[in-house]
């Protein structure tokens, strides 16, 4: 029997010391985890404080810190450049009083109610009329061609953009719009 005693014992001991190192890798596991979580906190923490540091010397930066204040100001540079053209790429117009957006044929701001200038049409091109005139060959009428339902089931369409219409004339204008856009009344 004391060999079943101490196959016993050695058992228990391997499933005791197998338990214990479980518990020990998921402490370990839960502490990197929180080291993970802390170095992230430092890291935004950082960032805020060069934010910061950066509002308040932009123009009297220390030595240690004047290359990296300049090459900051140079991208912000380089990201109004490229809105500009992504904005000039676009062809959409702008308020000229708050910049806002404006929809496309609009006669005032929806966002700060400023009258927009219409802009004169181009005047019509003349286009020369064709020597003689070329007539079209007659065609066949095709034949008709049986036409399946289809089998897919049909998606809905993505949900339309929050809107809203104006009070006074009834045109439909942007959720976010502060004044209508063809007549100027205030929502």
């Amino acid at each position: 029997m004391a060999f079943f005693d101490d196959l016993s014992k050695k058992i228990t001991d391997a499933s005791t010391k197998t338990i214990q190192k479980g518990k020990d890798l998921t402490d370990v596991a839960r502490l990197n985890s929180q080291i993970s979580a802390e170095e992230n906190r430092i890291n935004t923490l950082y960032g805020m404080i060069g934010k910061q540091y950066m509002e308040l010397h932009r123009k009297d930066a220390e030595d240690a810190f004047a290359g990296l204040v300049a090459s900051v100001a140079e991208a912000e540079q380089n990201i109004a450049a490229c809105r500009a053209k992504i904005t000039e790429l676009r062809a959409v117009p702008h308020c000229p009083n708050c910049g806002a957006e404006l929809v496309k044929g609009a006669a005032f701001c929806g966002i700060c109610g400023t009258p927009i200038p219409v802009a004169p049409a181009p005047a019509p091109v003349a286009v020369p009329a064709p020597q003689q005139p070329v007539q079209a060959a007659p065609v066949a009428p095709a034949p008709a061609v049986p036409v399946e339902a289809p089998t897919t089931p049909v998606q809905s369409a993505p949900a339309a953009p929050a809107v809203k219409f104006c009070p006074n004339c009834g045109v439909k204008m942007p959720a976010d719009a502060q004044f209508c856009a063809e007549c100027g009344t205030r929502f």
